[in-house]
């Protein structure tokens, strides 16, 4: 979900090839981070309107919890 007016209204949005997201992290207003089922790591760099997936595949990091961008 996304809001772009403090939660006053929400809309849906997807992420293609990511389900089951377990944590969304904001760097900045822009740029925002998701990670999820399988490993997959998804980067948004407009505020979470579009987003692309940087890593999938199953691995050691098949359920990668948490994710913290540094800068």
């Amino acid at each position: 979900m996304r809001t772009s007016n403090g939660g006053l209204n929400w809309n849906t949005n997807t992420i293609s090839g990511m389900y089951d997201i377990f944590m969304v992290r904001y760097l900045n207003a822009s740029t925002v981070f998701a990670c999820g089922q399988g490993g997959a790591v998804a980067k948004s760099t407009n505020g979470g309107l579009n987003w692309s997936v940087s890593y999938q595949g199953e691995t050691y990091f098949n359920m990668l919890y948490c994710i913290q961008p540094l800068n």
